[in-house]
């Protein structure tokens, strides 16, 4: 199981770019729930990210696909019987509970997807009421555990270096579940317990349709910290990004004329800023030219010490790196992240195999081992030069763009981003006012 945890420490932190918010795990027995848009990328960032040993729930399904099975099993996942799964004998989901139970009767820990699919919805799905049950069943065995929640928001999942935001929420204790568990039977307290974790879920996460509204909401969001220089951290970023999603969807349906101007207004800055090349992270403010020139000094002293190294990762790893994409194009939207990491995890090793196999039989057995031990190691120092040098170069665009605009045009440019901002908070104001959602009550971030 360890070495799993590490193998999924590996994968996400080559993957993607993780930021975790929220309390750390406590010890003791408890049950973790988290929403599942990214396969079986997901189970590899809540165990990356957990701090602490956890048991999942896989499908059972899962447990006869090559490679896959053996992974499932490695990590010590226990498998679930679902009805939806040709094949599958629901009646052993009792193994599936006593085996949960060990595990939170030992103080160990587990983890669940209880929307039971993983989708691409960009909202949260309708809850089995499994991990209710568990937590009443462990209660039953004289077992208090308690039911943390964890939303997974993920700015582009299926993209390389994207940026993943995993929100740890309050743990439901004892005596929470005990409250939510007096009174009725057995039913009434799961339904009563999982609508509470859907509660606790939904306030982790950006609900955005993913075929638009998710990149107004990015949008948006940067357009508004900007003009009113905002922190740009993790945790202040997802909740500002929470409370414009939800209020998009409040203002689409009670007021429709509202929403209709304040969409105008974003297409109208955001189109300007495309036409004049301009970002919102150099509109806020201006970069003399000193300060451009100690930038220019420093990033090419630093690049002409990862050109060299990019240029040779890009000669080693070209092919394998196609053959990543080809495979994952076939792959639905839900498993593209997974097959690119799962066949990368193939093609990389035989690349460098190849390679080393190659320099062994032109030059000798101590070339072979040097390029067997070099490669990855420029493979992972070229990962690095490129993110940097792609900032750079994105970064180094924007100033040029702003440059070579006029000064009154930058100057009305953030006098729209001011006016959008205003609107922003109108809208705000307003939503609170009709109470339209639990998030707009927050203190501002």
């Amino acid at each position: 199981m360890a070495f799993v945890r590490w193998l999924a420490r590996v994968a996400v932190w080559l993957f993607y770019r993780t930021e975790r918010i929220g309390p750390p795990l406590s010890a003791g027995p408890l049950v973790l729930v988290a929403n599942h848009p990214n396969a079986l990328l997901d189970p590899a960032i809540v165990m990356a990210t957990s701090e602490r040993p956890l048991r999942f729930l896989a499908k059972s399904t899962l447990f006869g696909i090559p490679i896959v099975g053996w992974i499932v099993r490695a990590s010590g996942a226990i498998p679930v019987y679902r009805r939806i799964d040709p094949g599958a004998d629901v009646a052993r989901n009792v193994e599936m509970f006593r085996a949960v139970g060990d595990v939170l009767a030992g103080g160990g820990a587990v983890c669940l997807f209880p929307e039971g699919i993983s989708h691409s919805r960009g909202r949260l799905a309708p809850l089995k009421s499994g991990a209710a049950r568990i937590v009443l069943d462990a209660r039953a065995r004289g077992v208090s555990a308690a039911i943390v929640p964890v939303g997974l928001n993920f700015d582009e999942k299926t993209s390389f270096r994207s940026t993943v935001t995993v929100a740890y929420g309050p743990a439901l204790d004892g005596a929470a579940v005990a409250a939510l568990a007096a009174g009725g039977g057995e039913r009434d307290a799961a339904e009563r317990m999982t609508a509470e974790i859907e509660r606790r879920l939904r306030d982790l996460m950006i609900e955005a349709d993913p075929d638009g509204t998710h990149a107004i909401v990015d949008d948006v969001e940067r357009l508004y910290a900007s003009a009113r220089g905002l922190p740009r951290d993790p945790v202040h970023t997802l909740a500002r990004r929470r409370r414009i999603a939800e209020g998009i969807d409040v203002m689409r349906g009670r007021d429709p004329a509202r929403f209709a101007w304040i969409y105008q207004r974003y297409r109208t800055i955001t189109r300007r800023l495309a036409r004049f090349g301009i970002g919102p992270r150099l509109l806020a403010r201006d970069v003399g030219w000193t300060d451009a020139a100690r930038f220019a000094l420093r990033e090419s002293v630093i690049a002409a010490l990862t050109v060299p190294v990019i240029a040779a990762a890009a000669a080693f790893f070209s092919l394998p790196y196609l053959l990543v994409d080809l495979v994952s194009r076939r792959a639905s939207i839900e498993m593209a992240a997974t097959v690119k990491i799962f066949s990368g995890v193939i093609f990389y090793p035989l690349a460098i195999a190849g390679w080393a196999v190659a320099a062994a039989r032109l030059w000798g057995a101590a070339a072979g081992w040097t390029m067997l031990a070099g490669l990855p190691v420029i493979g992972l120092a070229a990962l690095y030069a490129i993110e940097r040098e792609s900032a750079v170069v994105e970064i180094v665009r924007e100033w040029v763009a702003t440059r070579g605009t006029r000064p009154e045009t930058r100057a009305r440019l953030r006098r729209q981003g001011a006016e959008l901002a205003e609107m922003l908070d109108e809208a705000d104001r307003w939503l609170q006012e009709i109470g339209g959602t639990a998030s707009q009550a927050q203190a501002r971030s």
